[in-house]
């Protein structure tokens, strides 16, 4: 699957996910997998072989850490209001 496809259907899933109330996922839980698939798929832009495997790891951890704190931050705000 190419890698715009897979972005698309990362967001529309995502989309359809976050649409539901109820027992879906939290902001947190899902801002984490939206940032481990972009992350991945940036990171597999970077280098080649061995190097290109550990940059699409490199940048699923990370984006799944960031989109986790950003979806956790959605989450207290919300439970603020």
């Amino acid at each position: 699957m190419n890698q715009k496809k897979f972005l698309l259907t990362t967001i529309v899933a995502s989309s359809v996910l976050f649409g539901c109330d109820g027992d879906g996922l939290s902001n947190e839980q899902g801002g984490a997998l939206i940032g481990a698939a972009i992350g991945g798929i940036a990171g597999s832009n970077v280098g080649d072989g061995s190097g290109q495997t550990a940059a699409t790891i490199a940048g699923t951890l990370a984006g799944a850490a960031v989109g986790s704190k950003l979806g956790s931050s959605v989450d207290q705000t919300e439970s603020n209001k």
